[in-house]
């Protein structure tokens, strides 16, 4: 990732990295970067594409059914700072 772009990224994060910062994003991502070019070298020829995986494996899962629905409620809303009778509150985070 070039250093112009590391930078325009941090300030849409409202961060301002140092130098040092910035030369150790620029070596992790060239590392990256080289590591994911090694998988252009794999021979893939041969190899074909799933259209999903319970077609390789047959997967045993549960039945997502939450238990104790207004008790694991109940231990949410007490756990917050601020709540109402439902909901958790928290502070506004987007400007309008």
């Amino acid at each position: 990732m070039e250093r112009k772009k590391i930078i325009e990224l941090a300030q849409l994060l409202k961060l301002i990295p140092t130098e040092e910062v910035i030369s150790s994003l620029e070596q992790e991502f060239s590392e990256i970067e080289n590591m994911l070019n090694e998988f252009n070298k794999i021979n893939v020829d041969n190899v074909q594409p799933l259209a999903r995986l319970s077609d390789v494996i047959e997967l045993n899962l549960r039945e997502d059914i939450p238990e104790n629905k207004e008790q694991n409620k109940q231990i949410i809303l007490n756990n917050a700072s601020e709540s109402n009778e439902d909901f958790v509150k928290i502070e506004r985070v987007i400007n309008d």
